[in-house]
């Protein structure tokens, strides 16, 4: 800004009146600056948020497949366990000359 417009705008005005505008444009500039900072800042702080929750989902996703995996494990295992104390109880039953029990045996080869 010229010396010339800065003093015509002074006597127009009046001092007071400029002085003001002057401080308000500084604290415009100030406030824009600030601004700009804390959006960067903000920026930062939320890539790292997603990194970190990115980081963590893929963590629990992890978790989630082992114990369904070992979750299907146990339940084959169990069913092989069952099928297991079946085969002993007719065993024991034909034995012993007690009647088969042909619900338990059914009922056992229709959930496999």
């Amino acid at each position: 800004m010229e010396v010339e417009s800065f003093s015509a705008i002074i006597s127009e005005l009046g001092v007071p009146v400029t002085v003001a505008l002057m401080a308000g444009a500084g604290l415009w500039i100030t406030v824009r600056w600030l601004q700009s900072l804390l959006m960067k800042r903000l920026d930062e702080l939320e890539e790292i948020s997603r990194n970190t929750a990115d980081k963590m989902l893929r963590a629990t996703q992890k978790e989630e497949s082992d114990s369904r995996d070992i979750l299907i494990k146990l339940i084959d295992r169990i069913r092989a366990l069952q099928t297991d104390v079946i085969r002993l109880d007719t065993m024991f039953r034909i034995k012993h000359k007690l009647p088969v029990d042909e619900r338990r045996i059914s009922r056992n080869q229709k959930e496999d």
